[in-house]
């Protein structure tokens, strides 16, 4: 079997991993989920995912152990059920690709249209921008695709700091009204309230359909963990 060469140090491996669990999600999801039910849906659409993210990850880390090869999912697959498995996960591998990439594109395009107060036809041709310049780095190699992945790890990391830094203020008050978001939720669905008829208030009752909803939308930003096979396959005696 043909060895690959080593690549991805830990350092590497380090910011490939925050990059594949970390990325546009972080900018867009929580907004998105926000306007998709009321505060105590959305609290226990962040709570039901969170808890179903754990086994995922221990998982996804127990398989990445037993079958230490960088084909991830796809060996995964057609060692549980066959060949065909394999198969249908790199066929739907290649559709998120081929429907995802492009999302994302758009995405950036429409931050860069905004930072920049460019035209709004310019979006479709920034997204364009940014899926050939991607490109084009990935073929130049691991070298230069490892430098613009600390780069935008960098960025990344510096956002998320100066927006915890100058809001700092909401850490409490938020902490505070989510509880207290959800002991209401749970209080309407147990019939706690005063003055409460039926199943609970009607407008802290939570709607499962909307949870469901809501956990789905923040499934994708708890993705990226069954991925971290990328670097098993550069194991000695792989």
């Amino acid at each position: 079997m043909t060895e690959l060469e080593k690549t991805v140090t830990l350092g590497r491996g380090v910011v490939l991993a925050i990059l594949m669990v970390i990325g546009s999600g972080l900018l867009g999801l929580p907004g998105l989920v926000s306007d998709a039910g009321t505060v105590q849906e959305v609290i226990f659409g962040w709570l039901l995912i969170i808890l179903a993210a754990m086994p995922l990850i221990h998982i996804c880390a127990e398989l990445g152990k037993k079958f230490p090869y960088s084909g991830g999912l796809f060996h995964y697959a057609r060692e549980a059920v066959g060949e065909w498995g394999g198969y249908a996960v790199t066929a739907l591998v290649c559709g998120s690709f081929i429907l995802g990439e492009p999302a994302v594109a758009l995405i950036g395009g429409e931050y860069l249209q905004h930072l920049f107060n460019l035209p709004e036809y310019g979006v479709h041709f920034l997204a364009f921008l940014i899926i050939t310049v991607m490109t084009l780095i990935t073929i130049a190699g691991v070298r230069l695709v490892s430098f613009f992945n600390y780069a935008a790890v960098a960025i990344l990391l510096f956002l998320i700091a100066a927006l915890t830094f100058y809001n700092f203020n909401f850490f409490s008050s938020g902490l505070v009204f989510s509880v207290q978001a959800l002991f209401e939720g749970l209080s309407g669905i147990t019939g706690l309230n005063p003055g409460n008829s039926g199943p609970g208030n009607s407008s802290l009752y939570p709607d499962p359909y909307n949870i469901w909803k809501i956990s789905a939308l923040l499934f994708w930003a708890f993705l990226g963990w069954e991925n971290m096979s990328f670097g098993l396959g550069e194991s000695p005696g792989s």
